[in-house]
């Protein structure tokens, strides 16, 4: 469509370029075709300037002003939004990297408050033992020297009986 009204223009049949541009205008504006109507004003502003109406080419330039402005607008907009995208993901991706290294951290603390248990539990285990140990050590002396004193005990009478019997026996 514009390739027709651009050769009209370049071949100075400005009446069939004002309308082929116009016809192609009215498809872009229902198309919503921005890029395209810009364009179009480019080459309706030009037909309007070779044919001497200043007026409607200053008119058709303007319009071609506002809507490259528009268009500009929009695409920094865009070129924002997707820095803002692209910011708000690299401030994700930063909170789960803390977020997993706050997670080892907790993990690293629980593993070394476990192995502090079973520090302090190996120790309570070997004092409990030597405790145990020792008192059965305490216990198996006091039973020995009971045993020790009994026997004692046993011997002195079996002397004094022995003594008893050879002085019976002497007076015999």
């Amino acid at each position: 469509m514009t390739g027709i009204a651009e050769s009209y223009l370049g071949e100075n049949k400005i009446e069939l370029a004002r309308n082929e541009a116009l016809n192609a205008l009215s498809i872009a504006e229902q198309l919503n075709f921005a890029k395209l109507k810009l364009k179009l004003l480019t080459i309706l502003a030009e037909a309007e300037e070779k044919d001497g109406n200043i007026t409607k080419a200053f008119y058709y330039q303007k319009q071609r002003l506002v809507l490259k402005d528009t268009l500009e607008k929009e695409d920094v907009k865009k070129k924002v939004m997707e820095l803002d995208v692209r910011y708000q993901s690299a401030l994700k991706d930063a909170q789960i990297v803390q977020m997993g290294k706050e997670k080892e951290i907790q993990e690293l603390e629980v593993e070394k408050k476990s192995i502090l248990i079973y520090f302090l539990a190996g120790i309570l285990l070997a004092l409990v033992t030597i405790s145990f140990l020792g008192y059965r050590n305490f216990r198996n002396k006091q039973k020995l020297a009971g045993q020790t004193a009994l026997l004692q005990t046993q011997r002195i009478k079996e002397l004094e009986l022995e003594k008893q019997l050879i002085a019976y026996n002497s007076l015999l």
